[in-house]
């Protein structure tokens, strides 16, 4: 199964790649942009789930942002076109493995619906449950604020 499941993401991340690749094909001196790349290597030993990166230009205004899992891989890559040119790009890459911090709130949310839905039949209407129930309310806004602060610091 595992096997399986690691076949259709190498699947899936060939057809990604042979994509963006095609995607970003064309005359670079027509539009006046051009591309940047990164590969790097995790050391062994080292966990990271997913790969945050970002490329910014404050006098332009330009931003462009995405997410890479590398779950299963030991190198992050990626390739970014279509940027305008000029200077005064940032690019900066993080990962999130502090949100794992916030699971105890998840599963507190979870079994506190799951307490309202068979303890005291509610939850016919999940969006109602969520704005009248004050713990659940209280849960996820306590989940958006470190997840928050844990992405502004990270």
């Amino acid at each position: 199964m595992e096997m399986r499941m690691r076949s259709g993401l190498m699947t899936i991340a060939t057809v990604a790649t042979l994509a963006m690749a095609l995607g970003c094909t064309g005359d670079m001196a027509a539009d006046d942009t051009g591309s940047v790349g990164m590969e790097l290597q995790i050391a062994p030993g080292v966990t990271i789930q997913t790969v945050n990166w970002s490329i910014k230009n404050p006098g332009t205004g330009f931003s462009r942002s995405a997410s890479i899992n590398v779950r299963f891989s030991n190198t992050v890559s990626f390739l970014a076109g279509a940027i305008p040119q000029g200077t005064g790009y940032t690019l900066a890459a993080h990962d999130t493995r502090w949100l794992v911090a916030t699971i105890p709130l998840v599963v507190y949310g979870l079994f506190r619906y799951l307490l309202l839905l068979h303890r005291r039949g509610l939850g016919e209407e999940p969006e109602a449950l969520l704005v009248e129930d004050l713990p659940l309310l209280a849960t996820v806004a306590a989940w958006a604020a470190a997840c928050g602060v844990i992405l502004a610091l990270t």
